[in-house]
């Protein structure tokens, strides 16, 4: 599984996808396999800079 995960990620960078792009599409694909992690949550959600 990690290896087309790996090659899904690479081929879509290679393709032009923004790498900010690929890394929201894996938080927003992944997340909801934590669901304890509330914190770590809002702290994405804030952004770098912001307060959670």
């Amino acid at each position: 599984m990690y290896s087309f995960r790996h090659y899904f990620a690479s081929h879509a960078l290679w393709k032009g996808i923004p790498i900010y792009d690929m890394a929201e599409w894996v938080v927003l694909h992944y997340r909801p396999c934590f669901p304890g992690s509330t914190k770590a949550a809002r702290m994405l959600d804030a952004g770098p800079g912001e307060a959670a």
